[in-house]
This record gives C-alpha cells, structure tokens and sequence, in this order.
C-alpha cells in the first residue's frame, strides 16, 4: 500500500492537455477528484437548489461523457463498477445526479494531515498553502506573482453567482432564467461549443444564448 502525497493543484484540469483526448480510466478517477466539491456549495435545476456536499460531484453521466469523450454505455459501466467497488455512490433522481467520493478524505485531507506526512522541505510551502482549495472559485494572486514575467497574463475564469446572471439578464432585457442558465453551465462544466472548450466568458454565453433564442424560439444552447 503506497502512503504519502503526490499534490495535484486543480488547475490541472485547465490544462487543455488534459482534456486534448479521450480519457483513460485511471484519468478520469482522478479527474472525478479534481471535480468533487472541496465544500458544500449549491446549485439550481430547473428551479430546485441541490445541495452539493464536500467530496461530491454534480455531474450528470451526459457532462461526463462529453468531458471524457466517453460514450453514455461506458460511463454508465464506469460508474456502476466504482459503485460495486465501494469506491463511490450514486444517487440519481429525476431533478439531478450526485456523485459522492467514498473515503473522499483519504485523497483530500486537511492541510495538517499533508504536513505531517510531506518531509521537512516541504513544511513551510504546505503551511501557506491549502490543497483543498477550488481555484475555479478563488483567485490565487501569489501564484499569478510567481509566472514568468515574459509570459502574457491569462485571465482565470469565475463563475458567476445567480445574482450575477439575474443582473445581466436584466441589463440585456432579454428573457433568459437565470436558473436555467447556471444549471445548464454546471452541467457541462462550464464549457462551451461543439468541442467543449472551457468559458472564458459568461456574458459572451448569455449573448449566444441571445441569438440562438431568435433562431429557434423555445431553445436554447451553449
């Protein structure tokens, strides 16, 4: 039984190098890590919040699929077998589908259990640093201080708060839920386009919404 930490920053899953190809099994266990919720947090379907618990997913088998490049049959397989292994649970209903990470704290542990298992090299960099944090959530200035100073500045994406959206929706004076829309982000995992690209911006996406509103009244698309 191997012990000890191999730290993987969530930010991994930015990488388009991650996302550039089919995923291997292996791959996507850990991207479900990745994926899990570091806190509770919430999210709207079609006007129902689902309370997401730390160490779950919110992910339906459909934003799986397309994130992995899998086929529907293969994550259904997936899913079932980590199940019969007791490595996860499902829960699915009409509204939503929950995925819970079982021993999530194993993989995810506090910062003091990291410490204590991490050599004396590594005390000071794991005392400043929370492993457990989003940073799809949380802007980390540090690291943005410690680039390359010849690279150009990448922009970190945030998503928006329902507030946000009901704001903007406002503005624009279009007819887009607000509800809808986040509910439909956080099912494709923020993506957009034919190949799933990450969002770079929300408001560009509610603008396209917009647009395809007019072409197919009753629809809409991301």
């Amino acid at each position: 039984m191997n012990l000890g930490w191999v730290k993987l920053h969530r930010k991994l899953s930015d990488n388009k190098l991650w996302t550039s190809e089919p995923f291997t099994r292996g791959q996507a266990w850990v991207d479900m890590l990745i994926l899990a919720n570091h806190k509770e947090d919430f999210f709207y379907v079609r006007g129902n919040r689902v309370t997401v618990q730390r160490g779950q997913l919110g992910w339906s088998q459909l934003g799986l699929s397309k994130r992995w490049s899998w086929s529907r049959g293969k994550i259904k397989r997936f899913l079932n077998e980590l199940e019969t292994d007791q490595q996860i649970v499902q829960q699915n209903n009409f509204i939503s589908s929950l995925i819970t990470i079982v021993n999530y704290e194993q993989y995810q542990g506090d910062g003091q259990q990291m410490i204590q298992q991490t050599d004396s090299r590594r005390t000071a960099d794991g005392q400043q640093t929370d492993t457990n944090k989003n940073v799809k959530n949380v802007k980390n200035e540090k690291n943005d201080k410690k680039e390359d100073k010849d690279s150009a500045p990448v922009k970190r994406f945030i998503k928006p708060s329902l507030e946000d959206v009901t704001a903007y929706c406002k503005e624009r004076k279009n007819s887009i839920d607000p509800e809808t829309f986040i509910a439909k982000c956080e099912s494709n995992g923020w993506t957009v386009g034919k190949f799933q690209a990450p969002m770079k911006n929300w408001k560009s996406t509610i603008v396209t919404w917009e647009k395809n509103a007019k072409k197919d009244t009753g629809r809409t698309f991301i």
